[in-house]
């Protein structure tokens, strides 16, 4: 988006669709980006907000922004520095009353996990199934998190089949609160027969057929092909 009107627009059609919750991926820019968080507070009071900026923020204006994330009432301040800060993410979680969460795709071992999720790093925790490893790994890690007392908020984001083992670990314990959805759907449904989406009452539901529960076109996949390769 262009400018707050634009991102205003953009949220009121998400709501018009079901969505209750709206994730800002904006421009990184802490004046700019607090002028869309203000508004978007004002015109849609009872709405859940996120705002990510995906690692581009100074520890001095992820402090000004994540107090008035706080004032804002916003769900979570997400991602503000690289998940390997980990001091600075300590001293940012221990100074804001907003809760802070990391990117979740840089800590790609449970050691390194599970260390930053035992010493106060984030308020809560993030990551997923492409990150560690798999399901087994990624159902570890939530188990890391309820062990320490503190939430994981799941990456959705991805095509069908990511999304579908994703939500799968999400249902299976207690410690995530929201589904990340892909949007527009489109381009993240490509040779898919079944999808997921989000209802008009801003609910998934988890496909209930064998494996993941979603099949694949396997005619529009070839139709797609660029290259093959082919172990024996």
């Amino acid at each position: 988006m262009d400018d707050v009107p634009a991102y205003l627009e953009l949220i009121a059609q998400r709501l018009e669709m079901g969505f209750t919750a709206v994730k800002f991926h904006c421009w990184c820019l802490p004046e700019k980006d607090l002028e869309l968080c203000r508004a978007a507070r004002e015109q849609f009071p009872g709405t859940a907000f996120m705002h990510d900026v995906e690692n581009n923020y100074s520890h001095e204006d992820a402090l000004r922004v994540g107090q008035e994330l706080a004032e804002l009432n916003f769900t979570w301040f997400e991602a503000p520095f690289p998940d390997w800060d980990l001091d600075g993410y300590r001293q940012l979680t221990s100074q804001v009353d907003v809760p802070i969460i990391p990117s979740g795709n840089w800590l790609m071992d449970l050691q390194s996990f599970g260390h930053a999720v035992h010493s106060g790093t984030w308020t809560r925790a993030r990551t997923d199934i492409t990150c560690l490893g798999g399901l087994t790994p990624a159902w570890e890690a939530l188990q890391l998190c309820e062990s320490a007392g503190i939430g994981c908020e799941v990456l959705g984001w991805g095509n069908t089949l990511i999304s579908a083992a994703n939500l799968h670990l999400m249902l299976a314990n207690d410690c995530c609160s929201y589904f990340e959805q892909s949007v527009p759907y489109e381009p993240y449904e490509y040779g898919m027969l079944d999808v997921i989406r989000t209802d008009s009452d801003g609910q998934v539901t988890a496909p209930d057929s064998p494996g993941l529960g979603v099949r694949i076109d396997w005619d529009a996949m070839e139709a797609a092909t660029v290259h093959r390769l082919v172990f024996d």
